[in-house]
């Protein structure tokens, strides 16, 4: 199985406690403490919801019966365990990520990741060959560019994953309540966007060098007068290219969200 050259990039197949087991460790114990605030709230929610069935009931010249208050119990029984496994269940989120990281860098060609720009083809007159240079600079310049955006989203994802990691226990907690379910359900998912976002990057710049083949690939370059212009003309599709594919690292993050149904 092919893996990123990139040591940024090889990070998406990294779990949290491969990427930083030191963090993973202080956040998992951040975790822990916040399990019994989690757990008193997921008390105070049961009662509420108690009272709430009670005052209903009440109203409709009923009360509450065993049933009911079982199957209330059953539901916060589900939340108590999800609390206590908030770090697995996360935990578990990243791990289908990452599978599905190293299925798509799998199937791409081969030579994936390798992004290099093509030197100056064909024979180049002496005074037109610095404005040549200077488009092949700045093409090469934008590449570098979205190398080093990659890299510091990457490290911005892992961050905000410890984030959800060490506060999961207080969020999960309301995915069982009727009424603040929604907060639960979007925290899930906000993480769950974040694991995806990984597995958009190996794809984005995975296909990033095969979007740039046909500039480098664009045939015999022609000889003469019009041959620094036909470089100029590949390494400025190039950079705009490198503008593209820029943007759409940049809003990779919102595109997983988009995915997810987060926003």
């Amino acid at each position: 199985m092919k893996n990123p050259t990139n040591g940024s990039l090889a990070q998406t197949f990294q779990t949290l406690e491969e990427y930083n087991p030191a963090l993973n460790a202080g956040v998992e114990k951040v975790a822990l403490v916040l399990q019994t605030m989690a757990l008193f709230f997921l008390i105070v929610l049961f009662i509420i919801e108690l009272q709430n069935y009670a005052k209903k009931l009440n109203s409709d010249d009923g009360g509450l019966t065993m049933e009911i208050v079982t199957s209330i119990g059953m539901r916060y029984l589900v939340a108590f365990l999800m609390v206590m496994a908030s770090g697995e269940i996360l935990d578990f989120i990243m791990w289908l990520a990452i599978q599905a990281s190293k299925w798509v860098s799998s199937v791409l060609p081969e030579g994936t990741y390798n992004m290099t720009v093509p030197g100056i083809k064909g024979k180049v007159g002496f005074f037109e060959k610095p404005i040549v240079f200077l488009f092949s600079a700045i093409a090469q310049l934008a590449v570098w560019t979205n190398s080093y955006i990659a890299t510091i989203i990457i490290f911005l994802r892992a961050i905000q994953l410890f984030i959800f990691k060490a506060l999961a226990p207080i969020f999960v907690v309301f995915v069982m309540s009727e009424e603040l379910k929604s907060i639960g359900i979007g925290f899930l998912k906000q993480f769950s966007a974040y694991a995806l976002q990984g597995v958009v990057l190996v794809l984005l710049m995975g296909i990033y060098p095969a979007l740039m083949q046909n500039d480098f690939l664009a045939g015999d370059v022609a000889t003469g007068m019009d041959a620094w212009l036909t470089n100029i003309g590949v390494f400025f599709l190039i950079f705009l290219k490198a503008l593209v594919v820029l943007v759409l690292i940049i809003g990779s993050q919102n595109l997983a969200k988009r995915l997810i149904g987060g926003g």
